[in-house]
């Protein structure tokens, strides 16, 4: 598949580390989805497919696409990117940028009647919808739009808002 790194055979992988990555934590209702930090101390999010699991081409495809969308066709500051992928010979590691600590479920889930202020609801519709409006442009559905596909940051003293996968 154009695009699609050859498998390494040189690629590290043992406990918690995947080449010059340290697995931090497991995303919550994420059992592939890795919360990692490289080696200058960057978290970044390495999303994690083994190659045994994924038997009929229809998933090949889907795993491609994902890759394929995230590294070079969605370029959007509110939409997570695939930053780069490493493909051993029992597994395929996507690098996603870091969004945050919480998805939009979580921080709802601590605010005082469960919404955000006026602002801050308003500014982080608008980020989510230019970067819905951004993968329509694009031909591209999300699908799954929900609180839990939404990575949230604070950023000086405003909510980032970017639109993730599960």
């Amino acid at each position: 598949m154009p695009g699609f790194p050859a498998p390494d055979k040189r690629l590290l992988e043992f406990g918690d580390r995947v080449w010059e990555f340290r697995l931090v934590q497991q995303y919550a209702n994420h059992e592939h989805v890795f919360l990692a930090v490289n080696g200058q101390h960057e978290n970044v999010v390495i999303k994690t497919r083994n190659k045994r699991s994924v038997t009929a081409a229809e998933e090949v495809e889907s795993v491609y696409q994902e890759f394929n969308l995230l590294t070079h066709t969605l370029d959007h500051p509110h939409i997570i990117r695939c930053v780069s992928m490493l493909h051993s010979q029992s597994h395929v590691h996507m690098v996603l940028q870091y969004g945050g600590d919480f998805c939009m479920e979580q921080v709802l889930s601590i605010q005082p009647g469960r919404q955000l202020s006026r602002d801050d609801a308003v500014d982080c519709t608008i980020q989510i919808a230019s970067a819905l409006s951004h993968c329509h442009a694009n031909d591209v559905t999300h699908g799954q739009v929900s609180l839990r596909h939404v990575s949230v940051e604070m950023a000086r003293n405003r909510l980032v808002c970017r639109l993730i996968d599960s």
